[in-house]
């Protein structure tokens, strides 16, 4: 196809600034995190926008390429604020429950020596309810795995193991054929385009399932996310590879 515009057609400029306009509204609104919802982004409209030329095409992916750093970086900040929310959190949390442990422990063991005296198992103190309750008796699972392989191996307790089923889709493709078209009432198209699918040992048509029409999709991978992505398999097999070493150690 040949293209309908030309470098000095386009006002790179412009659309550099229409999209850095949004994304620093975006990052601005960092400084806004209890905002129930967030007015649009200044400066950017999808509404006319057609990619008709190379020189836009090259443009864009140099877009898409800086707006994946951006969501890495983005996403890494995100990681390293929630590690240091939840480190505080969890250290001022572990201070309020061993208070809350050490003081109801000590009232237990008060209410228990009064209990054994007058008999009354409940006492209301200004900060809540103090009683004593009969406990049920519950059993205690030790070793899920091993119970699960004693209970299966005997034929009378087999049932109390739950089975989970699901289907092997690798097979139903072998066992499920492509028909005809489906059509909808009065040989309509269907909301949901396919082929019928028909079982392979009887040939007999089934209602649950359907054969989905094959497409092309155009999938653009930019060169920061390949890159990120292949960084995230090396530090994986690099984790996975000194694990390895640790255990042979």
């Amino acid at each position: 196809m040949q293209d309908t515009a030309t470098t000095a057609t386009i006002d790179f400029d412009a659309l550099d600034a229409m999209f850095d306009d949004g994304m620093e509204y975006a990052l601005a609104a960092h400084d806004r995190p209890d905002a129930e919802e967030w007015p649009s982004a200044p400066g950017w409209s999808s509404e006319g926008f057609v990619i008709d030329s190379l020189d836009l095409a090259s443009w864009a992916s140099r877009r898409i390429d800086t707006a994946e750093e951006m969501k890495l970086e983005q996403t890494e900040w995100r990681a390293r604020e929630i590690a240091r929310i939840e480190h505080a959190f969890t250290r001022n949390v572990a201070r309020h429950a061993d208070t809350i442990a050490f003081l109801t422990s000590s009232l237990e063991v008060w209410h228990r020596a009064r209990y054994a005296l007058d008999k009354k198992k409940t006492i209301d103190l200004p900060g809540g309810r103090l009683q004593i309750r009969k406990s049920v008796q519950t059993i205690q699972i030790l070793d899920e795995v091993a119970a699960i392989a004693a209970l299966k191996a005997d034929e009378a307790t087999r049932p109390i193991v739950r089975v989970e089923e699901s289907i092997i889709m690798s097979a139903l493709k072998a066992a499920l054929a492509q028909g005809e078209a489906v059509l909808g009432e009065e040989g309509a198209e269907s909301e949901t385009p396919g082929m019928v699918a028909h079982l392979t040992t009887t040939g007999e048509r089934v209602d649950w399932a359907i054969w989905t029409p094959p497409g092309d999709s155009v999938k653009f991978a930019s060169a920061s996310a390949k890159a990120a992505k292949s960084s995230a398999k090396t530090a994986k097999k690099a984790a996975k590879s000194a694990g390895a070493d640790d255990e042979e150690a």
